[in-house]
């Protein structure tokens, strides 16, 4: 498995009823299954979603790689709503959400950086919002079966919520 097996795996997917009132629902027990089923507990997330090793930067040894937040974070969304523990109002599908990744100064000094990654509703560039500083939830060696990443979608699912 490696880059763009979830796509593929999403495309041969059956998909969930879409929750009621507009808004999405969140299931972890979906995604465990998921991963489960796919035989996808110890594969390093970063591996699947970009199938490549990159060397971490000294000073950041659980970081991964910059350029590689957004897609990691919309492909796991994209997995999530294909596995059915991300259920979107019907009117929406995973590509309805747009994720960006920013680096900006941390520290008053610009030494240490924060990464963030931001959803934006397809669009309507005024809808974005913030993930928080997420490379504390995932790092470069979580793996696709660690009880971290339900809890980093569950965190997702809420601030795309806000954005219905």
């Amino acid at each position: 498995m490696g880059s763009g097996k979830g796509r593929a795996r999403r495309a041969n997917a059956m998909t969930a009823a879409p929750p009621a009132l507009g808004q999405l629902t969140f299931d972890p027990s979906k995604w465990q299954e998921f991963v489960q089923d796919s035989a996808l507990e110890e594969y390093n997330i970063r591996q699947y979603y970009c199938g490549t090793k990159r060397p971490s930067a000294r000073h950041r040894p659980y970081s991964m790689h910059f350029d590689d937040y957004a897609k990691i974070v919309s492909e796991l969304f994209a997995d999530a709503v294909v596995a059915g523990a991300i259920i979107l109002p019907a009117t929406y599908t995973s590509t309805d959400f747009i994720f960006s990744a920013e680096e900006r100064p941390g520290q008053p000094d610009g030494q240490v950086k924060a990464r963030q990654v931001f959803v934006t509703l397809e669009g309507k560039p005024d809808s974005r919002r913030s993930l928080g500083q997420h490379e504390y939830w995932l790092v470069k060696g979580t793996t696709m079966g660690q009880s971290i990443v339900p809890t980093f979608l569950e965190a997702v699912a809420h601030v795309v919520n806000e954005l219905l």
